[in-house]
């Protein structure tokens, strides 16, 4: 691992000087602007249906957790290739009044061209022009979307050929879908600007501080994080998390060393009752990663006038004292069985807090990434599954 003192200035100059999502998200602005056109000519719609997997889904599925009814459309993600959820969503979709995003970097995505597919292949015989609430984001190379989407006049917008999907929530990728379900984009985007590292040389900036406190404990052992959020509206966050982390750091360094964190996602109070246990007393290889929020929605729970000594724990208490009360017990808990622990506080929970929080986590491992002496930004290893998986393929129908 390089000394640390050695690579902040380095990190600082990449980031303000190189690094392709900053490049991008300073245009934020005229980017948001170039929205408002679509916006309009679909102002009849009420859902939007985002076809894509990985990158090209989760950040956008983060930002849009952020609230739970929807102000302006319905966003749904399909992700996946689950045939029996796919088509139980279609069903569910007034397809006269739905918007389709297909999105994927490279533009031959197995998964997003299956999902347009059929979709294409549902929605033939509809009686209106289907193809005209529908728009393709690939890169600009000669790809199968957009061969496909030339080929039955869909709308292609470019996405950043420099940025992979796991960086891409403050580009188009992320953003295009948030504005649509009427997320303010604005303000994410001035939270992650306001979370740049201001200086040449910020030892004190979160994310060096997060990123060597955990190359330090990862050096000794704990090879695993445990991402814990005390809030519904972070588990996406959590999810997009994952990727970043998994995709960005799971790798083979120049001397052929092994490097990496498995991470496990955890919602509290949910997964007290089902993973503490193995968080205190199994192996010691854990890193705890805490996002708790300082306040929640005061419910009052109904004094039911009954004498049983627990409901009596209960009694004039809210559902938020009892969280608030859970998690920082589960904090102590693990404080005294002396696990590595950094929790972050929020005080909102917001477009703009979100917005500086995944900066955070994006610069973090970037700067884990310069430690380690790899290559964060790209992902040799995802390529060998999806050739085996071609391959089989071709072995169906035969």
């Amino acid at each position: 691992m390089l000394p640390h003192q050695d690579i902040t200035g380095h990190f600082t100059h990449f980031i303000h000087q190189e690094w392709s999502v900053l490049k991008e998200l300073k245009n934020y602005q005229a980017l948001l602007d170039s929205f408002t056109e679509y916006d309009e000519k679909w102002a009849q719609c009420d859902t939007v249906l985002v076809l894509g997997t990985g990158g090209s889904s989760l950040g956008a599925r983060a930002l849009c957790s952020l609230k739970y009814k929807e102000d302006k459309r319905k966003i749904i993600f399909i992700d996946n290739i689950d045939s029996d959820y796919f088509s139980h969503t279609l069903e569910s979709i007034n397809p006269k009044k739905c918007i389709v995003l297909v999105i994927s970097k490279s533009g031959n995505t197995p998964e997003t061209l299956m999902q347009l597919s059929c979709l294409m292949d549902q929605w033939k015989s509809l009686s209106f022009n289907w193809e005209q609430q529908s728009l393709c984001i690939t890169e600009n190379s000669d790809n199968a979307l957009r061969h496909l989407a030339k080929t039955y006049h869909l709308p292609i917008l470019d996405h950043p050929s420099d940025v992979g999907g796991r960086f891409s929530v403050f580009t188009i990728v992320g953003l295009f879908p948030s504005f649509l379900a009427g997320i303010n984009c604005q303000e994410f985007c001035k939270g992650a600007l306001d979370a740049l590292p201001k200086t040449s040389n910020e030892d004190q900036h979160p994310a060096v501080l997060g990123a060597s406190s955990f190359a330090s404990f990862y050096e000794k052992g704990i090879h695993e994080l445990v991402i814990m959020v005390y809030c519904n509206r972070l588990l996406h966050f959590a999810d997009w998390s994952i990727q970043l982390w998994s995709e960005s750091l799971g790798k083979k360094t120049s001397e052929g060393q092994r490097k990496g964190p498995s991470i496990i996602k955890a919602l509290g109070a949910t997964d007290q009752h089902s993973q503490l246990q193995l968080f205190i007393d199994g192996p010691e290889n854990k890193y705890f990663a805490f996002y708790t929020l300082e306040k929640h929605k005061n419910i009052p729970s109904k004094n039911m006038e009954i004498d049983h000594p627990v409901l009596k724990k209960l009694e004039g208490k809210s559902m938020e004292e009892l969280m608030m009360a859970e998690q920082k017990a589960t904090i102590d808990v693990l404080r005294a069985h002396k696990k590595p622990i950094r929790h972050t506080e929020l005080e909102i929970l917001d477009e703009y807090v979100l917005g500086t929080l995944m900066m955070n986590s994006m610069l973090e491992v970037i700067y884990i990434a310069q430690l380690w002496n790899i290559d964060a930004f790209n992902q040799p290893a995802v390529e060998e599954g999806k050739i085996k998986a071609y391959e089989y393929l071709e072995k169906y129908g035969q």
